[in-house]
Formats: structure tokens, C-alpha cells, sequence
């Protein structure tokens, strides 16, 4: 199910990050299965420097900060924030534009496709916060749901489509 990223990389949105330390909070953690499968294809899961801060902001105490890099380091490997994700000038409008009517857009999540960009079919993402990521711009090859008890969470895996953000970008560089 999960082979198109075998000896890939999967970049873990805030979302799932959260939920995956909530599950391992408790005595049955929900994710195992699914990151079995990831292990078995040899998929290497990481976070930005962004969604590392956006995460690590949650700790109320710097016992709880150490506790909360400990699992950060145990799980993902960090992408650092390079100038040329910065300056992807062309992703921020496209984004902005491919989510019309979107009250308020991520700069985690922009960012997030600036390195879906830049990494190509090396990289893709995964997210709870299906609404977030644009389809005109990525492509969600497969979903699926994890079931923590209290609801059925349902993740989404994209990568980046430079076919369809050229194209957006000659409707965008037309208005």
C-alpha cells in the first residue's frame, strides 16, 4: 500500500506530530501499525525546523521541553530551513492563491510545499489537515485513517506536481 515511498522521505505535518505524541501518551498507541508499515518501506520520517518550533511550543516547562525533544529526536529527522526554501518566492502567492477563501493560511504550510518543491519525489507529506494542501498544486496519492478511540483521524500523503503548480502559475501571471 505504502511501496511508492520506499527509501523515500515523509515530512510530518504539526497535526500528526501531535496526535503521534498524544498516542504514545497512552498505554495503546494507535499509530503502530501504521508506522510499521512506514519502517517497512525504509521511509525515513522528518520534520522542519517550522514544525519542529510550531511543536515544541506546547511545552509549559522546560522538564516537559526536554521531554518533548526526546521524542522529536527519537522519531524524525530534522530538514533545516535553507535560503533557498526562504526565498521560493513563487509558492507563497500560488498557495495563497490555490486556497481562496481560506481565512488563514499556515506559513508552516507554505513552507511545507516550498520543501515539497524543492525535494521533488524524494519528499512527501503527511497531514491530518487535509483542507490545508491544495490539490491544483500537489497530488494525494493515497489516505487512510487512524483510529485513536476517540475519532478516526485521516491522514492524506502529497507530494509535489510541478505540472499543475506551471500551470497555476501561467493563470496566476495572467490576472
Amino acid at each position: 500500500m505504502l511501496n511508492f515511498l520506499n527509501r523515500k522521505y515523509l515530512l510530518v505535518d504539526t497535526c500528526f506530530v501531535s496526535a503521534l505524541y498524544r498516542s504514545r501518551e497512552t498505554k495503546e498507541d494507535r499509530f503502530e501499525p501504521f508506522l510499521q508499515q512506514i519502517k517497512a518501506e525504509h521511509c525515513t520520517l522528518t520534520i522542519n525546523d517550522f514544525i519542529y518550533l510550531e511543536f515544541i511550543r506546547i511545552a509549559k516547562s522546560q522538564k516537559e521541553k526536554e521531554k518533548i525533544e526526546n521524542f522529536l529526536k527519537k522519531h524524525f529527522d530534522i530538514i533545516p530551513i535553507t535560503n533557498e526554501i526562504i526565498e521560493s518566492k513563487s509558492v507563497y502567492p500560488l498557495y495563497n492563491f490555490c486556497n481562496k477563501g481560506k481565512d488563514q493560511i499556515s506559513v508552516t504550510d507554505v513552507l511545507n510545499v516550498a520543501f515539497l518543491k524543492k525535494y521533488g519525489k524524494n519528499l512527501f507529506l503527511i497531514t491530518f489537515d487535509n483542507n490545508d494542501y491544495p490539490l491544483k498544486i500537489l497530488d494525494r496519492p493515497i489516505t487512510g485513517t487512524i483510529d485513536v478511540e476517540t475519532q478516526i483521524l485521516t491522514y492524506g500523503i502529497y507530494y509535489f506536481n510541478q505540472t499543475k503548480f506551471n500551470h497555476i502559475l501561467k493563470i496566476f501571471n495572467r490576472k
